[in-house]
């Protein structure tokens, strides 16, 4: 029999109610830490930690104690992995067992909203007043003297020359992940998929074709996991 399951990462705050009892803080510290112990010790402290009960014996203590003393408040970054928990909505949570499995989290990606918000974090060779045209091949009568903090914030550019308003809106929308992207791509703090060679020429290729799956992989991209400032260091937590 086929199910279809939903995922959620272990600290999101929506995730089910079946799944919020467990301290996922010191279970993701667990699965990040496992020092050579065997499976059936790594599982028990992990029930032991779901359940909030003691270990059974001394190798299962060791681990146990190590995650009570350093495992509150933890985070994995990059590298690392995540639990991502499971359910079945159309069986009643008391009739499955709770199930997570372990995901590598290893890219990373700040969206527009984070680089235009914080401008004293952006890798050096940037400037906020840089032209949008100095990186890229954008359409000129609309995007000429726009530079990226205005494409960051969806301002600066018109409507004019030989394209539609439609079109140069779209053209908005790819140039604004696009420049997210480069900065993503050259911040010490972000793995990011793609090299800043690679978002130039898939820009370029794709600014006049429209490319909405362009788009979309942007968009993705640029919402892997922001780990750029203290404060939103581990923004999956």
């Amino acid at each position: 029999m086929e199910h279809q399951v939903k995922l959620y990462h272990s600290y999101d705050p929506t995730r089910p109610n079946q799944f919020k009892t467990a301290n996922w803080d010191m279970i993701n510290y667990v699965i990040n830490h496992k020092n050579g112990f065997n499976k059936t010790v790594i599982q028990n402290v992990i029930w032991s930690l779901i359940e909030g009960t003691e270990p059974l014996n001394l190798g299962e203590s060791e681990l146990y104690l190590s995650a009570m003393e350093n495992g509150d408040g933890y985070c994995p970054g990059i590298g690392d992995r995540i639990a991502v928990l499971i359910t079945l909505d159309e069986v009643k949570p008391e009739k499955v067992q709770n199930t997570f499995i372990e995901v590598p989290l290893n890219y990373s990606g700040c969206n527009p909203s984070f680089w235009r918000e914080n401008i004293d974090q952006w890798p050096s060779g940037f400037s906020p007043d840089d032209k949008i045209s100095t990186y890229f091949d954008v359409p000129k009568y609309s995007f000429q003297d726009t530079n990226l903090s205005q494409i960051l914030w969806g301002t600066g550019w018109e409507y004019s020359g030989p394209y539609s308003p439609l079109q140069i809106f779209f053209c908005s929308l790819i140039l604004k992940e696009a420049t997210a992207g480069l900065l993503n791509s050259q911040a010490s703090c972000v793995n990011y998929p793609l090299t800043y060679e690679q978002i130039i020429v898939s820009v370029n290729d794709g600014l006049y074709s429209w490319d909405s799956f362009l788009l979309v992989w942007l968009m993705i991209y640029n919402n892997l996991d922001c780990k750029c400032i203290s404060d939103l260091s581990c923004s999956t937590c």
